[in-house]
Protein backbone atom coordinates (compact mmCIF):
# COMPACT_ATOMS: atom_id res chain seq x y z
CA UNK A 1 0.00 0.00 0.00
CA UNK A 2 2.99 2.28 0.77
CA UNK A 3 4.55 1.98 -2.32
CA UNK A 4 1.52 2.55 -4.74
CA UNK A 5 0.56 5.61 -2.65
CA UNK A 6 4.19 6.97 -3.32
CA UNK A 7 3.99 6.15 -7.22
CA UNK A 8 1.03 7.86 -7.64
CA UNK A 9 2.27 11.18 -6.22
CA UNK A 10 5.25 10.93 -8.40
CA UNK A 11 3.31 10.43 -11.19
CA UNK A 12 0.87 13.20 -10.23
CA UNK A 13 3.81 15.50 -9.63
CA UNK A 14 5.57 14.58 -13.09
CA UNK A 15 2.42 15.32 -15.14
CA UNK A 16 1.71 18.89 -13.08
CA UNK A 17 5.57 20.30 -13.16
CA UNK A 18 5.66 21.77 -16.52
CA UNK A 19 3.81 23.27 -19.06
CA UNK A 20 2.92 22.35 -22.60
CA UNK A 21 6.23 24.36 -23.94
CA UNK A 22 8.60 22.81 -21.65
CA UNK A 23 8.66 25.76 -18.90
CA UNK A 24 8.46 24.93 -14.78
CA UNK A 25 4.92 26.15 -13.37
CA UNK A 26 5.01 27.98 -10.27
CA UNK A 27 3.21 25.55 -8.46
CA UNK A 28 6.83 23.03 -8.64
CA UNK A 29 8.15 25.69 -5.80
CA UNK A 30 5.62 26.05 -3.89
CA UNK A 31 2.09 24.17 -3.36
CA UNK A 32 3.47 21.08 -5.70
CA UNK A 33 5.43 19.81 -3.24
CA UNK A 34 3.62 19.97 -0.09
CA UNK A 35 0.70 17.85 -1.38
CA UNK A 36 3.57 15.21 -2.33
CA UNK A 37 5.39 15.21 1.23
CA UNK A 38 1.59 14.68 3.11
CA UNK A 39 0.03 11.70 1.15
CA UNK A 40 3.42 10.19 1.60
CA UNK A 41 3.93 10.90 5.21
CA UNK A 42 1.13 10.50 7.00
CA UNK A 43 -1.13 7.51 5.77
CA UNK A 44 1.79 5.37 4.82
CA UNK A 45 3.23 5.73 8.40
CA UNK A 46 -0.41 5.37 10.82
CA UNK A 47 -1.16 2.09 9.52
CA UNK A 48 2.41 1.10 9.97
CA UNK A 49 2.31 2.15 13.85
CA UNK A 50 -0.70 0.56 14.74
CA UNK A 51 -0.25 -3.33 14.51
CA UNK A 52 2.73 -2.95 16.31
CA UNK A 53 1.36 -1.05 18.61
CA UNK A 54 -2.19 -2.96 19.25
CA UNK A 55 -3.25 -6.55 19.52
CA UNK A 56 -0.91 -7.88 17.09
CA UNK A 57 1.57 -8.90 19.56
CA UNK A 58 -0.65 -8.33 22.83
CA UNK A 59 -2.64 -11.36 22.32
CA UNK A 60 -0.37 -14.41 21.92
CA UNK A 61 1.58 -13.39 25.25
CA UNK A 62 -2.10 -13.46 27.35
CA UNK A 63 -3.33 -16.50 25.78
CA UNK A 64 -4.29 -19.25 27.96
CA UNK A 65 -2.69 -22.84 26.62
CA UNK A 66 -4.90 -24.23 29.38
CA UNK A 67 -8.11 -22.36 28.29
CA UNK A 68 -10.43 -25.25 27.29
CA UNK A 69 -8.93 -27.86 30.38
CA UNK A 70 -11.63 -28.77 32.52
CA UNK A 71 -12.06 -31.26 35.22
CA UNK A 72 -12.60 -35.29 33.66
CA UNK A 73 -14.11 -37.41 35.88
CA UNK A 74 -13.33 -40.96 36.35
CA UNK A 75 -14.24 -44.26 38.46
CA UNK A 76 -12.90 -43.11 41.63
CA UNK A 77 -10.66 -40.23 40.52
CA UNK A 78 -10.65 -36.96 39.02
CA UNK A 79 -8.28 -34.84 36.60
CA UNK A 80 -7.64 -32.17 34.42
CA UNK A 81 -7.80 -32.48 30.75
CA UNK A 82 -8.98 -30.64 27.27
CA UNK A 83 -11.03 -33.34 26.14
CA UNK A 84 -13.30 -36.56 27.40
CA UNK A 85 -10.77 -39.65 27.37
CA UNK A 86 -11.61 -42.75 25.43
CA UNK A 87 -12.00 -45.92 28.47
CA UNK A 88 -11.26 -49.82 27.85
CA UNK A 89 -10.49 -52.74 29.42
CA UNK A 90 -8.15 -55.20 28.97
CA UNK A 91 -5.73 -57.33 30.97
CA UNK A 92 -2.70 -56.64 32.64
CA UNK A 93 -0.20 -59.14 34.25
CA UNK A 94 2.23 -56.39 35.83
CA UNK A 95 1.33 -57.88 39.41
CA UNK A 96 2.57 -61.71 38.16
CA UNK A 97 -1.19 -62.82 37.21
CA UNK A 98 -3.63 -61.32 34.97
CA UNK A 99 -5.64 -58.94 36.11
CA UNK A 100 -8.39 -56.84 34.82
CA UNK A 101 -7.27 -53.17 34.00
CA UNK A 102 -9.03 -50.37 33.31
CA UNK A 103 -8.31 -47.46 30.70
CA UNK A 104 -8.95 -44.18 30.50
CA UNK A 105 -6.61 -42.87 27.17
CA UNK A 106 -7.29 -39.82 24.53
CA UNK A 107 -7.60 -36.90 26.68
CA UNK A 108 -5.65 -34.84 23.97
CA UNK A 109 -6.30 -35.04 20.54
CA UNK A 110 -3.34 -36.72 18.47
CA UNK A 111 -0.17 -35.07 18.71
CA UNK A 112 3.47 -34.37 19.88
CA UNK A 113 2.36 -36.41 23.64
CA UNK A 114 -0.04 -38.52 25.01
CA UNK A 115 -1.91 -38.65 28.58
CA UNK A 116 -3.17 -41.58 30.38
CA UNK A 117 -4.84 -42.78 33.71
CA UNK A 118 -4.64 -46.55 34.81
CA UNK A 119 -6.06 -49.06 37.28
CA UNK A 120 -6.38 -52.21 38.27
CA UNK A 121 -7.79 -53.63 41.36
CA UNK A 122 -5.86 -56.01 43.57
CA UNK A 123 -6.87 -59.27 45.34
CA UNK A 124 -7.96 -57.97 48.74
CA UNK A 125 -6.64 -61.28 50.19
CA UNK A 126 -3.32 -60.89 48.42
CA UNK A 127 0.15 -59.37 50.32
CA UNK A 128 1.59 -56.38 48.64
CA UNK A 129 4.62 -55.33 49.01
CA UNK A 130 4.60 -51.34 47.83
CA UNK A 131 8.21 -51.28 47.17
CA UNK A 132 9.05 -54.31 45.24
CA UNK A 133 5.36 -53.26 43.12
CA UNK A 134 6.74 -49.65 42.22
CA UNK A 135 10.00 -50.74 41.51
CA UNK A 136 9.42 -53.84 39.03
CA UNK A 137 7.06 -50.80 37.40
CA UNK A 138 9.58 -48.35 36.70
CA UNK A 139 12.04 -51.01 35.79
CA UNK A 140 9.45 -52.17 33.29
CA UNK A 141 9.01 -48.47 31.97
CA UNK A 142 12.71 -47.79 32.03
CA UNK A 143 13.09 -51.05 29.55
CA UNK A 144 9.82 -50.18 27.48
CA UNK A 145 11.44 -47.24 26.85
CA UNK A 146 15.35 -47.69 26.96
CA UNK A 147 15.29 -44.93 29.81
CA UNK A 148 16.55 -43.58 32.18
CA UNK A 149 15.26 -41.70 35.92
CA UNK A 150 15.85 -37.66 35.90
CA UNK A 151 13.87 -37.04 39.09
CA UNK A 152 11.82 -39.22 41.63
CA UNK A 153 10.06 -38.66 44.62
CA UNK A 154 7.63 -40.38 47.25
CA UNK A 155 4.50 -38.70 47.00
CA UNK A 156 0.85 -39.41 49.00
CA UNK A 157 -2.76 -38.66 47.20
CA UNK A 158 -5.02 -38.76 50.47
CA UNK A 159 -4.39 -42.40 51.61
CA UNK A 160 -2.81 -43.70 48.86
CA UNK A 161 1.12 -43.77 48.64
CA UNK A 162 3.23 -43.98 45.85
CA UNK A 163 6.22 -42.83 44.15
CA UNK A 164 6.34 -40.08 41.28
CA UNK A 165 9.24 -39.99 38.29
CA UNK A 166 10.60 -37.83 35.37
CA UNK A 167 11.88 -39.94 33.02
CA UNK A 168 14.15 -39.34 29.26
CA UNK A 169 13.74 -41.98 26.71
CA UNK A 170 13.14 -43.60 23.24
CA UNK A 171 9.90 -44.33 21.29
CA UNK A 172 9.83 -45.63 18.07
CA UNK A 173 6.69 -43.10 16.54
CA UNK A 174 8.20 -40.27 18.81
CA UNK A 175 11.98 -40.51 18.96
CA UNK A 176 13.87 -39.10 21.89
CA UNK A 177 10.79 -38.29 24.57
CA UNK A 178 9.81 -37.62 27.97
CA UNK A 179 7.79 -39.10 30.31
CA UNK A 180 6.31 -37.94 33.86
CA UNK A 181 4.16 -41.04 35.84
CA UNK A 182 2.75 -41.39 39.26
CA UNK A 183 2.00 -44.75 40.65
CA UNK A 184 -0.05 -45.20 43.89
CA UNK A 185 -1.86 -47.91 45.56
CA UNK A 186 -4.96 -46.97 47.71
CA UNK A 187 -7.23 -50.01 49.13
CA UNK A 188 -5.78 -52.63 46.75
CA UNK A 189 -6.34 -50.07 43.89
CA UNK A 190 -3.50 -49.52 42.20
CA UNK A 191 -2.88 -46.09 39.64
CA UNK A 192 -0.57 -45.14 36.66
CA UNK A 193 -1.17 -41.72 35.76
CA UNK A 194 1.25 -40.64 33.24
CA UNK A 195 2.26 -38.51 30.24
CA UNK A 196 4.53 -38.92 27.28
CA UNK A 197 5.66 -36.24 25.04
CA UNK A 198 8.30 -35.73 21.78
CA UNK A 199 11.46 -34.18 23.54
CA UNK A 200 11.18 -31.99 20.74
CA UNK A 201 7.50 -30.97 21.43
CA UNK A 202 6.77 -28.18 24.15
CA UNK A 203 4.11 -30.58 25.14
CA UNK A 204 5.66 -31.16 29.06
CA UNK A 205 3.69 -28.17 30.20
CA UNK A 206 0.54 -29.94 29.32
CA UNK A 207 1.85 -33.33 30.45
CA UNK A 208 2.75 -32.31 34.45
CA UNK A 209 -0.22 -30.06 34.51
CA UNK A 210 -2.20 -33.55 33.46
CA UNK A 211 -0.17 -35.55 36.04
CA UNK A 212 -0.10 -32.80 38.82
CA UNK A 213 -3.70 -32.44 38.72
CA UNK A 214 -4.59 -36.38 39.19
CA UNK A 215 -7.06 -36.58 42.72
CA UNK A 216 -8.72 -39.10 44.27
CA UNK A 217 -12.26 -38.56 45.40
Amino acid sequence: MRLLLLVLVLSVVGCDSKKKDGTPTEPVKGSADKPADKPADKPADKPADKPADGSGSAKPADADPFAGWSEKKGDGFTVMAPQDPKVQQKQTTATGKPLPTTMYTHYVPDGPGAMQVMFTDLDPKAKVDMKVMFDAMKESMLKQFNGKVVKQEDITAGKAKGQEYWLTGEHPQMGKMGVHVKFLLSDKRLYLVQALWSADSDFQKSGDKFVDSFKLE
